[in-house]
Formats: structure tokens, C-alpha cells, sequence
């Protein structure tokens, strides 16, 4: 879904109808969100590898 909305948005900021009104899009997209879906995520990464949830996370992060 990140990677839709961001062409979305894309492809509205380089529209040049938008341009010619004085429109312009910004679009911030953050890194991952500390949620129960990230915890679900690297929980079963840990669990495939064996490796503890904080390496795998602080791995995904660099």
C-alpha cells in the first residue's frame, strides 16, 4: 500500500494542471510504525532464524 500511494501522490505532484493553479503535494512517508503488525513481523522473522526480535529489528532499521 506505501508504494501505491506514493506513485499516487507522485503522479499528482508532477500533474501539470496542478502546477498552473499553485498546487503542490508533499507526501512524508516515515519509516515502519512500532504497531502490532512490525511486532507480529519480527516475531516470526526471530523465530525462522533463531535470532532474538531486538538484532532482527535494529538490522531492518540500517
Amino acid at each position: 500500500m506505501r508504494s501505491g500511494l506514493t506513485g499516487f501522490v507522485a503522479a499528482l505532484a508532477y500533474n501539470p494542471e496542478f502546477a498552473a493553479r499553485g498546487v503542490t503535494l508533499n507526501s512524508l512517508l516515515p519509516g515502519k510504525f512500532d504497531a502490532d503488525r512490525l511486532a507480529g513481523t519480527l516475531a516470526s522473522a526471530a523465530q525462522k532464524t533463531g535470532q532474538y526480535v531486538d538484532k532482527i529489528h535494529q538490522a531492518q532499521q540500517n
